[in-house]
């Protein structure tokens, strides 16, 4: 930005309200807009013709900023930038803590498009933030990857209360059969959950019809042995005798809304993967181990756009750097640093299933076992573990991205070598 001569604005806005406050480098308010029942189009154009008739009159650039706390801010940054003005995100953790500089500062929306304005005036100078450029760029497909991955996991997250839901139904009902399925959530199991929920449904259907059905609902998985372990877990059962027809109701209700889950997520993979067919960063993160396209459009989405200093500047990102407390001699090791959740999140989730399967990733595996050695006696140590274990795939898949190298099975063996050379 060659204009050093720059005004900044702070936006507040919902659904039927736009408040704006315009200050200039000597934080001196230069402008407050507020409009009513204006967040259309019309509204937007009042925006950018006060915007242009400050730039003229000032002579300076007019950059915008916002929280990212509600939908409603899409609309008029996309109007903004598509008629050349900056507009930038500030996370609203950030300004909380700023905020906190004032002390006698409340939270209203008057006060909070002013501290808007100084937090990017501020976050700009001292280069805290990346460059205005970068931070304004409306990447129209990185957003629409964003929005889906976000979805998918919102979809995931609401799907695991309903099968949380359901588990209780079945402890109810009729305990045993958690211990007869392996995958409680597999075709076989939700067939036997929704059509025989309890141990006399069960008995009454009879070994022979139980292996019959069994085998067409799970693609010949499960069969007479399977229906021989439901019979052997009926007659020992100890589920409820009364008010079970409440309990069926529900439970068949709550495995319809897991199946539709199951069918929007798919739907959504679909989409996230076509989305990613050509994606040469999807496919450096797909070529290592345990990588999978959940954490491929979750990397792009949430970093597309953004340039990274250095692999710590990336965990701080992610939210996976531990903060140090030191006092005199003392030091030991804080919480991890806030992040971005969504990239947080999809790193402990390909982590998981590394450190579990022992024909899987062995260098996170190996990596969890030293950390949980280490952090054996402390508190909290095996998660202390898993968090570490996140923050190693983390820099691998930083370090490949960045020089744009798929993962090559031979190069911690050649690592080895070259320092045995030397």
């Amino acid at each position: 930005m060659k204009n050093t001569n720059i005004l900044w604005a702070g936006i507040e806005i919902g659904k039927d309200k736009c408040d704006i406050e315009v200050i200039d480098n000597g934080e001196n308010t230069v402008n407050v807009f507020n409009f009513e029942n204006r967040n259309t189009e019309n509204g937007f154009k009042k925006v950018k013709k006060i915007a242009d008739m400050l730039s003229k009159k000032y002579k300076a650039t007019v950059v915008f900023s916002h929280e990212p706390t509600s939908e409603y801010h899409a609309n008029i940054r996309e109007y903004l930038i598509k008629n050349g003005y900056d507009v930038i995100k500030l996370e609203a953790k950030h300004s909380k803590k700023f905020r906190a500089l004032f002390n006698d500062r409340a939270k209203t929306d008057k006060i909070d498009k002013n501290i808007l304005a100084r937090e990017l005036k501020f976050f700009y100078e001292k280069d805290i933030q990346k460059t205005i450029e970068d931070m304004s760029k409306n990447n129209i497909e990185r957003n629409e990857l964003k929005d889906l991955t976000r979805f998918r996991a919102y979809i995931v997250k609401e799907r695991s209360k309903f099968k949380n839901k359901l588990k209780i139904h079945s402890f109810l009902l009729f305990p045993e059969i958690e211990d007869v399925f392996s995958n409680f959530f597999g075709k076989g199991a939700m067939f036997i959950n929704k059509k025989y929920m309890t141990p006399d449904d069960i008995l009454k259907a009879g070994e022979e019809q139980l292996a019959k059905e069994l085998a067409e609902n799970s693609n010949n998985v499960f069969g007479k042995k399977k229906a021989k372990e439901l019979i052997q877990a009926a007659n020992n059962a100890s589920g409820l005798s009364s008010r079970t027809d409440g309990l069926k109701i529900t439970k068949g209700i709550t495995i319809d809304i897991i199946k539709r889950f199951d069918k929007y997520v798919r739907f959504l993979d679909k989409e996230i993967k076509k989305m990613l067919a050509d994606d040469e960063v999807a496919k450096v993160i797909l070529s290592y181990p345990g990588a999978g396209m959940v954490l491929a459009s979750t990397f792009i989405a949430e970093t597309k756009g953004l340039n990274f200093k250095s692999e710590r500047d990336f965990m701080s990102f992610c939210g996976l750097c531990s903060n140090t407390n030191q006092s005199s001699k003392l030091e030991k090791d804080g919480r991890i640093t806030e992040g971005d959740k969504h990239i947080r999140m999809a790193f402990f989730q390909a982590a998981n299933p590394c450190i579990r399967d022992k024909k899987g990733n062995q260098t996170i595996r190996d990596y969890y076992k030293k950390k949980l050695s280490e952090y054996e006696k402390t508190k909290y140590g095996k998660k202390k573990a898993k968090i570490a274990s996140a923050a190693k795939l983390a820099g691998i898949i930083f370090a490949m991205v960045k020089k744009r190298e798929k993962y090559d099975p031979d190069y911690e063996a050649k690592m080895k070598a070259k320092v045995k050379q030397k």
